[in-house]
Protein backbone atom coordinates (compact mmCIF):
# COMPACT_ATOMS: atom_id res chain seq x y z
CA UNK A 1 0.00 0.00 0.00
CA UNK A 2 2.66 2.05 0.49
CA UNK A 3 4.69 1.70 -2.29
CA UNK A 4 1.04 2.44 -4.97
CA UNK A 5 1.06 5.69 -2.62
CA UNK A 6 4.11 7.01 -3.28
CA UNK A 7 4.09 6.01 -6.37
CA UNK A 8 0.92 8.21 -6.99
CA UNK A 9 2.09 10.69 -4.97
CA UNK A 10 4.86 11.09 -7.28
CA UNK A 11 2.87 11.07 -10.61
CA UNK A 12 1.05 14.32 -8.97
CA UNK A 13 3.98 16.08 -8.13
CA UNK A 14 5.16 15.49 -11.79
CA UNK A 15 2.14 16.50 -13.31
CA UNK A 16 2.40 19.91 -10.96
CA UNK A 17 6.62 20.63 -12.02
CA UNK A 18 5.45 20.43 -15.49
CA UNK A 19 2.38 22.66 -15.45
CA UNK A 20 5.41 24.84 -13.32
CA UNK A 21 7.59 24.88 -16.70
CA UNK A 22 4.57 25.24 -18.62
CA UNK A 23 3.94 28.32 -17.14
CA UNK A 24 7.43 29.93 -17.08
CA UNK A 25 7.65 28.84 -20.78
CA UNK A 26 4.81 31.15 -21.74
CA UNK A 27 5.70 34.06 -19.53
CA UNK A 28 8.78 34.15 -21.43
CA UNK A 29 7.07 33.71 -24.80
CA UNK A 30 5.01 37.01 -23.64
CA UNK A 31 8.01 38.80 -22.66
CA UNK A 32 9.71 37.54 -26.78
CA UNK A 33 6.07 39.04 -27.95
CA UNK A 34 6.11 42.39 -26.02
CA UNK A 35 9.66 42.83 -27.29
CA UNK A 36 8.88 42.31 -30.96
CA UNK A 37 5.60 45.13 -30.29
CA UNK A 38 7.82 47.43 -30.03
CA UNK A 39 10.54 46.94 -32.90
CA UNK A 40 7.47 46.79 -34.97
CA UNK A 41 6.57 50.47 -33.45
CA UNK A 42 10.04 51.83 -33.80
CA UNK A 43 9.86 50.41 -37.45
CA UNK A 44 6.82 52.13 -38.66
CA UNK A 45 8.03 55.52 -37.41
CA UNK A 46 10.12 57.64 -40.04
CA UNK A 47 13.44 58.12 -39.08
CA UNK A 48 15.64 61.21 -40.35
CA UNK A 49 19.45 60.54 -41.64
CA UNK A 50 21.65 61.75 -39.11
CA UNK A 51 24.41 62.48 -41.84
CA UNK A 52 24.50 66.02 -42.16
CA UNK A 53 24.92 67.99 -45.41
CA UNK A 54 28.40 69.58 -45.92
CA UNK A 55 28.95 73.05 -44.86
CA UNK A 56 27.81 75.21 -48.53
CA UNK A 57 29.96 78.27 -49.69
CA UNK A 58 27.64 81.32 -50.22
CA UNK A 59 28.27 81.13 -54.07
CA UNK A 60 27.11 77.81 -54.33
CA UNK A 61 24.15 77.55 -51.98
CA UNK A 62 21.25 77.27 -54.71
CA UNK A 63 23.47 74.80 -56.16
CA UNK A 64 24.38 72.55 -53.27
CA UNK A 65 21.02 72.89 -51.93
CA UNK A 66 19.75 71.17 -55.45
CA UNK A 67 22.24 69.40 -55.25
CA UNK A 68 21.02 67.69 -51.55
CA UNK A 69 17.39 66.40 -52.59
CA UNK A 70 14.95 65.57 -49.95
CA UNK A 71 16.07 64.19 -46.76
CA UNK A 72 16.10 60.34 -47.27
CA UNK A 73 14.01 58.10 -44.38
CA UNK A 74 14.01 54.34 -43.14
CA UNK A 75 11.32 52.02 -44.47
CA UNK A 76 8.29 52.22 -42.66
CA UNK A 77 5.57 49.73 -42.42
CA UNK A 78 1.91 51.09 -42.99
CA UNK A 79 -0.62 51.83 -39.75
CA UNK A 80 -2.90 48.94 -41.35
CA UNK A 81 0.55 46.20 -41.40
CA UNK A 82 1.49 47.32 -37.70
CA UNK A 83 -2.15 46.43 -36.19
CA UNK A 84 -2.31 43.12 -38.10
CA UNK A 85 1.15 42.09 -36.72
CA UNK A 86 0.06 43.38 -33.23
CA UNK A 87 -3.63 41.47 -33.53
CA UNK A 88 -1.47 38.59 -34.29
CA UNK A 89 0.40 38.42 -31.69
CA UNK A 90 -2.50 39.07 -29.61
CA UNK A 91 -4.00 36.23 -30.23
CA UNK A 92 -0.83 33.78 -30.26
CA UNK A 93 -0.71 35.13 -26.20
CA UNK A 94 -4.44 34.04 -25.77
CA UNK A 95 -4.22 30.91 -27.56
CA UNK A 96 -1.45 30.31 -25.37
CA UNK A 97 -3.09 30.99 -22.10
CA UNK A 98 -6.19 28.82 -23.25
CA UNK A 99 -3.52 25.99 -23.10
CA UNK A 100 -2.42 26.57 -20.06
CA UNK A 101 -5.54 26.38 -18.54
CA UNK A 102 -6.66 23.69 -20.15
CA UNK A 103 -3.72 21.52 -18.74
CA UNK A 104 -4.51 22.87 -15.39
CA UNK A 105 -8.09 21.41 -15.49
CA UNK A 106 -6.91 18.55 -16.82
CA UNK A 107 -4.47 18.31 -14.00
CA UNK A 108 -7.35 18.43 -11.55
CA UNK A 109 -9.30 16.33 -12.52
CA UNK A 110 -5.95 13.72 -12.65
CA UNK A 111 -5.54 14.33 -8.88
CA UNK A 112 -9.43 13.75 -7.77
CA UNK A 113 -8.66 10.24 -9.69
CA UNK A 114 -5.59 9.62 -8.49
CA UNK A 115 -7.33 10.33 -5.36
CA UNK A 116 -9.83 7.67 -5.86
CA UNK A 117 -7.52 5.19 -6.95
CA UNK A 118 -5.75 5.38 -3.56
CA UNK A 119 -8.63 4.78 -2.03
CA UNK A 120 -9.66 1.70 -3.55
CA UNK A 121 -6.07 0.07 -3.30
CA UNK A 122 -6.11 -3.06 -1.37
CA UNK A 123 -8.53 -2.81 1.24
CA UNK A 124 -9.27 -5.20 4.02
CA UNK A 125 -11.67 -5.55 6.68
CA UNK A 126 -10.39 -4.65 10.35
CA UNK A 127 -13.34 -5.43 12.81
CA UNK A 128 -11.30 -3.93 15.94
CA UNK A 129 -8.25 -2.69 15.52
CA UNK A 130 -5.60 -2.29 18.89
CA UNK A 131 -2.11 -1.60 17.01
CA UNK A 132 -0.46 -1.95 14.17
CA UNK A 133 -0.44 -0.62 10.43
CA UNK A 134 -3.41 1.46 10.01
CA UNK A 135 -5.37 1.58 6.97
CA UNK A 136 -5.81 4.48 4.22
CA UNK A 137 -9.64 6.36 5.84
CA UNK A 138 -9.58 3.12 8.32
CA UNK A 139 -11.26 3.77 11.68
CA UNK A 140 -7.86 3.27 12.97
CA UNK A 141 -7.41 6.47 11.78
CA UNK A 142 -8.86 7.99 14.72
CA UNK A 143 -6.98 6.40 17.48
CA UNK A 144 -4.35 8.67 18.33
CA UNK A 145 -3.43 11.73 18.29
CA UNK A 146 -4.35 14.50 15.74
CA UNK A 147 -2.38 13.93 12.59
CA UNK A 148 -4.38 15.47 9.58
CA UNK A 149 -2.42 18.63 9.44
CA UNK A 150 -5.12 20.92 6.79
CA UNK A 151 -8.53 19.90 6.17
CA UNK A 152 -9.65 17.83 3.58
CA UNK A 153 -10.03 14.56 2.16
CA UNK A 154 -7.06 12.99 3.54
CA UNK A 155 -6.53 9.13 3.94
CA UNK A 156 -5.10 10.12 7.95
CA UNK A 157 -8.49 10.11 9.22
CA UNK A 158 -11.91 7.88 9.11
CA UNK A 159 -14.52 8.22 6.49
CA UNK A 160 -17.72 5.91 6.61
CA UNK A 161 -17.77 3.39 2.89
CA UNK A 162 -20.22 5.49 1.31
CA UNK A 163 -21.39 9.00 1.76
CA UNK A 164 -24.53 10.23 2.82
CA UNK A 165 -25.60 6.66 3.65
CA UNK A 166 -27.58 7.38 6.31
CA UNK A 167 -26.61 6.73 9.97
CA UNK A 168 -22.64 5.45 11.12
CA UNK A 169 -21.03 5.54 13.78
CA UNK A 170 -17.21 4.98 15.20
CA UNK A 171 -16.21 3.57 18.81
CA UNK A 172 -13.04 4.58 20.53
CA UNK A 173 -11.76 2.43 23.37
CA UNK A 174 -8.97 4.18 25.85
CA UNK A 175 -6.36 2.91 28.36
CA UNK A 176 -8.17 3.57 31.41
CA UNK A 177 -11.86 4.37 32.85
CA UNK A 178 -12.50 7.87 34.36
CA UNK A 179 -15.04 9.95 35.97
CA UNK A 180 -15.90 11.62 32.12
CA UNK A 181 -15.93 15.51 31.84
CA UNK A 182 -15.78 16.36 28.26
CA UNK A 183 -15.38 14.55 24.89
CA UNK A 184 -13.54 16.27 22.38
CA UNK A 185 -14.49 15.45 18.62
CA UNK A 186 -11.81 16.27 15.65
CA UNK A 187 -13.26 16.49 12.65
CA UNK A 188 -11.05 17.08 9.26
CA UNK A 189 -13.71 17.12 5.94
CA UNK A 190 -17.42 17.82 5.84
CA UNK A 191 -17.70 18.65 9.51
CA UNK A 192 -21.48 18.97 10.78
CA UNK A 193 -22.51 15.22 10.62
CA UNK A 194 -22.14 14.66 14.10
CA UNK A 195 -25.87 13.52 15.55
CA UNK A 196 -24.96 12.03 18.85
CA UNK A 197 -22.05 10.91 21.30
CA UNK A 198 -22.41 8.83 24.05
CA UNK A 199 -20.55 6.94 26.56
CA UNK A 200 -20.35 3.48 26.49
CA UNK A 201 -20.46 1.66 30.01
CA UNK A 202 -18.84 -1.24 31.56
CA UNK A 203 -21.82 -3.15 31.26
CA UNK A 204 -22.13 -2.31 27.44
CA UNK A 205 -24.84 -0.23 27.71
CA UNK A 206 -24.44 3.43 25.96
CA UNK A 207 -25.65 6.97 28.26
CA UNK A 208 -25.77 9.95 26.17
CA UNK A 209 -23.95 12.58 26.37
CA UNK A 210 -25.08 14.67 23.70
CA UNK A 211 -27.74 14.61 20.96
CA UNK A 212 -28.86 17.21 18.69
CA UNK A 213 -27.61 19.47 15.31
CA UNK A 214 -24.49 20.58 14.80
CA UNK A 215 -23.80 24.17 13.75
CA UNK A 216 -23.11 24.14 10.38
CA UNK A 217 -19.16 24.75 9.33
CA UNK A 218 -17.02 25.30 5.71
CA UNK A 219 -16.22 21.75 3.71
CA UNK A 220 -12.89 22.17 4.15
CA UNK A 221 -11.85 23.28 7.79
CA UNK A 222 -10.50 21.88 10.74
CA UNK A 223 -13.68 21.80 13.78
CA UNK A 224 -12.88 20.56 17.28
CA UNK A 225 -16.04 20.26 18.95
CA UNK A 226 -16.45 19.94 22.69
CA UNK A 227 -19.01 17.58 24.10
CA UNK A 228 -19.45 18.53 28.28
CA UNK A 229 -20.49 15.70 30.37
CA UNK A 230 -23.03 16.61 32.49
CA UNK A 231 -23.79 13.31 34.70
CA UNK A 232 -21.68 11.04 36.77
CA UNK A 233 -20.27 8.70 34.32
CA UNK A 234 -17.45 6.64 34.16
CA UNK A 235 -15.99 5.05 31.10
CA UNK A 236 -13.20 3.85 28.79
CA UNK A 237 -14.95 3.86 25.85
CA UNK A 238 -16.96 6.24 23.90
CA UNK A 239 -19.23 6.47 20.27
CA UNK A 240 -19.83 9.07 17.59
CA UNK A 241 -22.87 8.95 15.61
CA UNK A 242 -23.02 10.74 12.20
CA UNK A 243 -26.29 11.61 10.72
CA UNK A 244 -23.98 11.39 6.94
CA UNK A 245 -27.83 12.83 5.00
CA UNK A 246 -27.00 15.99 6.83
CA UNK A 247 -23.93 17.01 5.38
CA UNK A 248 -23.16 16.43 1.35
CA UNK A 249 -20.22 14.09 1.11
CA UNK A 250 -17.84 11.89 3.35
CA UNK A 251 -17.75 13.23 6.82
CA UNK A 252 -14.03 12.51 8.17
CA UNK A 253 -13.20 12.48 11.66
CA UNK A 254 -9.19 12.44 13.09
CA UNK A 255 -9.61 12.07 16.43
CA UNK A 256 -11.47 12.04 19.68
CA UNK A 257 -10.15 12.84 23.06
CA UNK A 258 -11.52 12.13 26.08
CA UNK A 259 -10.91 14.51 29.15
CA UNK A 260 -11.25 13.29 32.81
CA UNK A 261 -12.69 14.88 35.81
CA UNK A 262 -9.09 14.62 37.02
CA UNK A 263 -7.47 16.30 34.34
CA UNK A 264 -6.44 13.64 32.41
CA UNK A 265 -6.56 13.67 29.01
CA UNK A 266 -6.48 10.19 26.85
CA UNK A 267 -6.36 9.59 22.78
CA UNK A 268 -7.98 6.15 22.24
CA UNK A 269 -5.63 3.53 21.57
CA UNK A 270 -8.24 0.98 19.87
CA UNK A 271 -11.28 1.44 17.80
CA UNK A 272 -14.12 0.09 16.00
CA UNK A 273 -16.77 1.17 13.56
CA UNK A 274 -20.10 0.94 11.24
CA UNK A 275 -18.20 0.98 8.21
CA UNK A 276 -14.55 2.56 6.81
CA UNK A 277 -13.93 3.02 3.23
CA UNK A 278 -11.15 0.90 3.99
CA UNK A 279 -13.35 -2.01 3.73
CA UNK A 280 -13.81 -4.24 1.35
Amino acid sequence: MKASRIAIFAVMLLGIVFLAIENLRLKAKVAGLESGKSQVLQDALPVRQKTQPPPLSPSGSEAAQAKQGPLSSKPSLPNGKVEQRMEKDRRVVEDEEARLESMRQSQVAETSALSLALKSAQREKIEHWTGGDKRSWGHEQAAGSPDTDAAGDIPSAWASKAPDGGEEWIKLDYDRFVELDKVSVVESHNPGAISKVVAVLSDGNEAVIWEGQMDASEQNELVVSDFPVVKDLRARSVKVYLDTTRVPGWNEIDAVQLVGKDGSKQWASASSSSSSYADP
